[in-house]
């Protein structure tokens, strides 16, 4: 039943239709209400609970703290009153700004060590001693001296391209000298012997000895 217009008219009678859905009149012996007493509390499910008897932290996944960061961060939550939930993602946060941090030095770190690798690459191709035009045969000459003396241990230090040594122009310098003696056989290995063969530092660098 749609409600009454304005304008409809009255029914038979003269009696004006009752407004539908009218508030039923209050029931009897109801004291009427305080307009001006305070609501009712209402309590928060989301409020903090306090500080726990003892926190239960665990240790986030890939963690970068140490250990004992757990029992700091216990103490420093219950100095706030947190609780153990509250506490937890305190040393999550933790642990996240540190591991971002660390992230960051270790970035810079590893530019500059390659900055430094490759100016010690542009050093050595410029060098007066066996860089410039030569560099390239020179540098196979310093390469077979290696192959030849070092170890398998200093070979593979001094190849990997992420430490850089091989790329050191005294490094270079060294083994450039020891295969250029060996190819004009002024060059005695440990444990050879040879008729007037010199000491290696006066192969190497020149002079006298003693």
């Amino acid at each position: 039943m749609t409600d009454p217009t304005i304008l409809q008219p009255a029914p038979a009678g003269g009696q004006s239709p009752s407004p539908p859905n009218a508030d039923p009149p209050p029931a009897g012996n109801q004291p009427p209400s305080d307009p001006n007493a305070p609501p009712a509390p209402v309590e928060d499910p989301k409020a903090p609970t306090g500080p726990p008897t003892k926190y239960e932290l665990k240790m986030p996944e890939n963690a970068v703290l140490d250990p004992s960061a757990i029992d700091e961060t216990a103490t420093f939550a219950r100095e706030l009153g947190l609780s153990n939930d509250a506490a937890q993602k305190l040393l999550e946060r933790r642990n996240g700004d540190i591991s971002k941090a660390l992230e960051g030095s270790r970035t810079q770190i590893e530019s500059g060590w390659r900055q430094q690798v490759d100016q010690w690459a542009n050093e050595a191709r410029t060098d007066k001693e066996y860089g410039g035009d030569g560099f390239d045969a020179n540098k196979a000459i310093a390469i077979n001296a290696m192959n030849a003396l070092a170890t398998p241990a200093l070979k593979a230090l001094l190849s990997d391209p992420q430490l850089g040594f091989g790329n050191h122009p005294e490094v270079v310098r060294l083994f450039f000298r020891i295969g250029t003696r060996m190819k004009s056989g002024s060059f005695v290995a440990a444990g050879a012997s040879a008729s007037g063969a010199r000491p290696v530092e006066q192969v190497l660098y020149g002079g006298k000895t003693g």
